[in-house]
């Protein structure tokens, strides 16, 4: 779940940038890719069980949940809080809480670039 919350999250990259290549037709928009080609990040990283796809639907529930240092960077999730989303949605804590621990590191890592890229174009 990080490399998913990296790309997802990142600048220039997640949903934005999907839609370009859906847009275009281009084949990984479909899932097909030439030999020799890496994936989307969306199907190399993509969510395969059902705890990461609870953890994830459970991590976009809690966007507004964001911790902040003085600075203004993103140091983290309120994970009691995503945890008791969690488990109001019927998710088995222990299982939540560690994707969100991963999700969690890719999130900040992708917002606090976002953040540093914004800053330096200013």
């Amino acid at each position: 779940m990080h490399a998913l919350c990296r790309w997802h999250f990142r600048p220039g990259g997640g949903p934005g940038y999907c839609e370009g290549c859906r847009i275009e037709q281009a084949p990984c928009a479909n899932g097909k890719i030439k030999s020799g080609e890496r994936l989307c990040p969306y199907r190399e990283h993509g969510l395969q069980t059902t705890e990461e796809h609870q953890a994830w639907d459970v991590l976009l529930a809690c966007l507004g949940q964001l911790r902040f240092a003085p600075s203004g960077h993103v140091i983290g999730l309120e994970l009691s809080t995503a945890l008791e989303i969690g488990a109001a949605r019927g998710s088995e804590p222990g299982v939540v809480s560690e994707l969100l621990q991963a999700a969690e590191a890719g999130l900040i890592e992708a917002l606090n670039d976002k953040a540093l890229n914004d800053k330096d174009s200013d």
